[in-house]
């Protein structure tokens, strides 16, 4: 075979290598659903990525009159045990308003901690900020219960790229609740059930040093932190900590909700979320 012909093929297999890695990282799944929210046409599909780490699965929501321009971007973190589906009507709300929206999957298994999870976060918030309709100026973290502390923890470290949070019954409490269950490190099994959900030893040590309430006053961007007040897993008294660290931060209670909203109380939620938006 002739030189020529030799380097030909070679320059092909290495450009075929390129443009697959950057599909595999760009990839969008079909199907493509068009779905009416709020009487505005938005488009849901999937979007999965790989990482250093693992494969990060989720669904990305935006509006269909306008899929040319760039947009403010919420991307959604879950709470323990959840998933992202459970966000779904939270997702399809914020996209009605002329947002992207992306709600993911935390990777799962014995080794899952509060740190695993901002490593996901973060990996989401990087690949986010190259999607070709997203306004890498103007992206939102949300989360709720152990994804709202995720969420706050990395807008912290992620300041610069953060431009505000959003968090529902955000769960600040839980390094002082893993303190209490076990006072000394040497006490830690391998393995316990945390809200029906068996953790590793990892999610123990991850947050043993771990003081969230002195960090947050290093995020100066504005925050929406929803509580309901009959809350017993979160105390509401959490979030009015949390609210007093913020340097800019606004605490709305849902009178008789739990850990978790529902029915009207949902729908209220929604609508506070919606006009944090538009006024940002």
């Amino acid at each position: 075979m002739k030189a020529g012909v030799k380097s030909g093929i070679a320059a092909a297999v290495v450009i075929g290598a390129v443009l697959g890695v950057w599909f595999l990282w760009n990839r969008i799944e079909s199907p493509r659903n068009n779905v009416k929210s709020g009487g505005v046409m938005i488009d849901v599909e999937n979007l999965s990525f790989y990482t250093k780490s693992g494969s990060i699965t989720g669904k990305v929501y935006r509006p269909s009159a306008d899929t040319l321009h760039r947009h403010p971007t919420v991307i959604w973190s879950h709470g323990l045990g959840e998933s992202a589906a459970k966000v779904d009507e939270y997702m399809k709300a914020i996209a009605a308003e002329g947002y992207v929206a992306y709600a993911f999957n935390f990777r799962e298994g014995r080794d899952m901690s509060v740190k695993t999870e901002m490593e996901d976060l973060k990996a989401v918030l990087e690949h986010m900020k190259d999607v070709r309709y997203v306004d890498k100026k103007k992206i939102t973290l949300a989360g709720d219960s152990q994804g709202g502390l995720v969420s706050a923890l990395v807008a912290i470290d992620e300041a610069r790229s953060v431009h505000s949070l959003i968090l529902l019954y955000p769960a600040f409490n839980i390094p002082d609740d893993g303190r209490a269950r076990y006072p000394k490190a040497k006490d830690i099994p391998d393995s316990t059930v945390v809200n029906g959900v068996t953790v590793g030893a990892a999610y123990f040590k991850d947050i043993r040093n771990l003081n969230a309430y002195k960090k947050l006053s290093k995020f100066k961007g504005d925050v929406l932190i929803i509580h309901g007040n009959s809350d017993t897993l979160v105390p509401v008294s959490v979030s009015e900590n949390a609210a007093s660290a913020f340097p800019s931060a606004t605490l709305i209670t849902i009178p008789g909700a739990g850990h978790g909203f529902s029915g009207s109380a949902r729908k209220t939620v929604i609508s506070h979320i919606t006009e944090f938006l538009n006024k940002e």
